[in-house]
């Protein structure tokens, strides 16, 4: 029974690397078919629904640019009016003496009847009469204290910088995206490790019932093979169900549009230092522009709020028509235009409060702006050893898991020759698992870490 018992244990050797290899077959034709994590950050940024709405909460905020400049343009009113009257008039004795005078028409005993039908009519009872109006007015500020001047500066830096602020939120947005995108790579690259795993040690209990019933195992050593085997299924039933967890975390991020997922042969670029990195951060960093823009906005606040004491000079010019105001069938037209000038002299201190408050607002942004700066050095500086922190721990993952292989392979040909024990296998192949599920989260958490360096100093983009 000797040889038939060699040439199985042969047998199945070949088949564990197959069992081996197979997977890492497959995965080389899945990232043929891979969505890289540009193409998922990309689509992601177009299909998420918060970031749609931030854009569309800008897009209202720019008006406020046109309405601010609207407000040194010319205004221009048209006012109409049509008036339906009815009822009687009694001037009485003394206005019809007036009237009869003034028209030279003395009145008898017939009073108003006796001025003429059509006057008399206008002023007794009638079957009613129509008034029509119309007007056009135009408005044009002339000085306002420079007020419409800082309002337009105003707007302008708060829509600049809330166009900053977007473009931090959706660097913000990316990185989740990259970040989910990484944690579904390495728990799927946690199945396939375990995948392998379970169907080594499938082989290795196999074997190990062979060996024992040739006897030259124990059931202790069949009993330890099985119990890892149970052990690493499980292993595989949690990896699978953190496999899910991060795939509907991404769709919350990135939507549901990416299925295949692969690990990215390069990462975001990194500055050199944190010198370079903090250069790039001031000028590019959108956090960093939107104080800076904020700041101006409340410089132009204070400016407008202190022109509220000055001096305001408007042009008015009005064009109007009327009839049937008075009499039946009477017009009359009128056109004007004038300079009027207002000069506030006591408002009950609101403009005293105002001018505070623009004030209070102004240091607020420059403590903001200081803040800020704080907050990015921080992040940078934190990022920045981080990455160093994952370039070193990633070359470790990668050293271990070349010798666990090495030691992997040794194991099993020792095994092969009676010199080595089921329990050393099994612990070997324990370490392999975890140093293949350690090097891709390694690998992974270089890739995290650059996209943080990016996403600290504000150039993090989707391509």
């Amino acid at each position: 029974m000797a040889t038939p018992v060699r040439e199985r244990q042969q047998l199945e050797f070949l088949m564990r690397h197959l069992a081996i290899l197979m997977p890492v077959l497959m995965a080389g034709l899945s990232v043929a078919t891979a969505q890289p994590l540009s193409v998922a950050v990309e689509e992601g940024l177009a299909s998420n629904p918060a970031l749609a709405a931030d854009t569309a909460r800008l897009e209202a905020a720019r008006e406020a640019i046109v309405q601010a400049r609207a407000q040194g343009l010319p205004n221009v009113e048209i006012m109409g009016s049509s008036t339906y009257s009815e009822g009687s008039f009694d001037p009485g004795d003394e206005a019809e003496a007036a009237i009869a005078s003034v028209f030279s028409s003395p009145m008898g005993d017939g009073g108003m009847d006796e001025m003429g039908p059509d006057l008399a009519d206008s002023f007794g009872p009638g079957d009613g009469r129509v008034s029509n109006q119309a007007q056009i007015a135009v408005t044009q500020p002339i000085f306002t204290g420079f007020q419409i001047l800082n309002g337009i500066r105003e707007a302008q830096a708060s829509v600049e910088a809330a166009s900053a602020r977007l473009d931090c939120v959706r660097q913000g947005y990316a990185y989740q995206i990259a970040d989910a995108y990484l944690r579904v790579v390495s728990a799927e690259a946690e199945i396939r490790a375990v995948e392998k795993s379970v169907q080594s040690l499938m082989q290795a209990h196999r074997a190990t019932e062979v060996s024992f019933e040739a006897g030259q195992s124990t059931r202790t050593d069949v009993a330890l093979a099985q119990s890892r085997l149970a052990a690493v299924r499980a292993q595989l039933a949690g990896a699978q169900a953190d496999a899910i967890a991060a795939r509907q975390a991404f769709a919350v991020v990135g939507g549901d549009g990416i299925q295949n997922f692969v690990l990215p042969e390069t990462g975001a670029a990194v500055p050199a230092s944190v010198d370079e990195a903090m250069s790039i951060a001031v000028r590019e960093h959108p956090e960093l522009a939107a104080a800076a823009l904020d700041r101006d906005a409340a410089q132009a606040a204070v400016k407008g709020a202190r022109g509220s004491r000055a001096p305001k000079v408007q042009l008015r010019g009005a064009y109007s028509y009327a009839e049937g105001q008075f009499f039946e069938g009477d017009r009359s037209s009128n056109a004007s235009i004038a300079a009027e000038v207002q000069v506030p002299l006591f408002e009950g201190g609101a403009i005293s409060s105002r001018i505070r408050q623009a004030r209070a607002e102004d240091r607020a942004a420059r403590f903001a702006e200081t803040d800020t700066l704080r907050r990015v050095t921080a992040d940078i500086q934190t990022a920045m050893a981080g990455y160093q922190a994952s370039l070193r721990a990633a070359e470790a993952a990668s050293a271990r898991l070349e010798a666990a292989e090495l030691a992997w392979r040794g194991v099993q040909l020792e095994r092969e020759v009676g010199q080595r024990s089921v329990l050393d296998v099994l612990r070997v192949e324990e370490d392999l698992l975890a140093a293949q599920v350690g090097d891709v989260n390694a690998k992974a958490q270089v890739i995290r870490a650059s996209w943080q360096v990016a996403f600290a100093t504000g150039t993090l983009a989707a391509e």
